[in-house]
């Protein structure tokens, strides 16, 4: 007599348990993959280009402090505060703000200086990779802090939370580079952010009213619109089922919900005036994110720029002098001399 294979021992059971425990494990890769390309920044270090405006500051027209200062889960985010040198204005790059300075009817170096602007770089960038931008905001007057947000460049982290955490970094680089300034002050308060530094700035504004203006430049007005359209881009049908699983398993990793990051409902809070920027055709955030933005903060908005032909990673090449002038024009009509810092 023959004896009944148990159901464990039997053939097609086993080859359907194999093939969930299969498409279970390979779900949790394409997870977690993509989770990390989301919340965890590549670590870049300094390049040669940057590491020259390093040694030798004074040539792009600055003079550079580095600061510190401690978050409140207790990473250290490392900073660099730049203030205009002798030859501010008279370099490549400062040469075309002073001139849209001087046709806007201003006067670019003032004695005193005009104010700060605070620049927010974007995810897997570092802070020197704004001392290009720091080189025409001080040649049109303006001292500028840049700093590594969480988990980027020399700071502290391992995930990036698009806001979550970051709206209070901010707030704490912002004393930080107010003690450094001394008696003298920060003065008149902007904020400058491209792609996801836009985003932080905008979530941040409306808690701190010490910031009378905010640019951004590529800068997204709903993360989980940005990241929906990418799933369905990169993972075509299946990408859409996996963002609860993504959502999840960034709460569970990151700390932060991503659907939360809603800087489009933050524009509609800003207690200041806004200038906005897009490249017409950038894949990764679309150009619709900068009307929406705009729609949001409706009359705080002084000037929208759509770059013809700009994508996300090269709209300030596209955009060129054009975009830096009107940039430069908009923070010292709404941050005029005389303001406290």
């Amino acid at each position: 007599m023959s004896v009944p294979r148990r159901w464990y021992r039997r053939p097609f059971p086993l080859m359907g348990i194999s093939g969930l425990l299969t498409l279970t494990g390979g779900l949790g890769w394409i997870t977690d993959h993509s989770v990390n390309r989301m919340v965890v920044p590549r670590q870049y270090g300094a390049e040669p280009w940057m590491q020259e405006i390093l040694r030798q500051p004074e040539k792009a027209g600055l003079r550079l402090k580095a600061f510190a200062v401690i978050t409140s889960d207790g990473l250290t985010l490392q900073a660099l505060m730049a203030e205009p040198g002798p030859a501010a204005g008279t370099t490549v790059k400062g040469l075309p703000v002073t001139a849209a300075l001087t046709k806007a009817g201003m006067k670019s170096g003032l004695p005193g200086g005009r104010g700060t602007v605070v620049l927010l770089h974007g995810f897997n960038a570092r802070k020197e990779h704004m001392l290009p931008f720091a080189e025409r905001f001080c040649a049109a007057g303006f001292r500028c802090v840049m700093f590594d947000s969480r988990g980027h460049g020399d700071s502290g982290g391992t995930y990036a939370t698009f806001g979550s955490r970051e709206t209070d970094d901010l707030r704490r680089v912002i004393e930080g580079a107010r003690q450094l300034a001394g008696k003298a002050g920060l003065g008149p308060l902007g904020l400058m952010g491209y792609s996801m530094g836009g985003a932080v700035a905008l979530q941040a504004q409306p808690e701190l009213p010490e910031v009378k203006a905010v640019a951004t430049v590529s800068t997204f007005a709903d993360f989980r619109g940005v990241i929906t359209r990418q799933a369905g881009e990169r993972y075509s049908r299946l990408g859409l089922p996996l963002l609860p699983l993504l959502r999840t398993g960034t709460q569970w990793r990151a700390g932060f919900d991503p659907w939360s990051i809603r800087p489009g409902e933050a524009a509609g809070r800003l207690t200041c005036p806004l200038f906005l920027a897009h490249g017409s055709d950038d894949g990764l955030i679309p150009v619709s994110h900068v009307h929406q933005l705009a729609a949001a903060a409706g009359s705080r908005v002084r000037q929208l720029m759509v770059i013809p032909g700009g994508t996300h990673g090269r709209v300030f090449i596209t955009g060129g002098d054009a975009l830096w002038g009107a940039m430069s024009v908009f923070f010292a009509r709404e941050l005029p001399v005389g303001r406290p810092g």
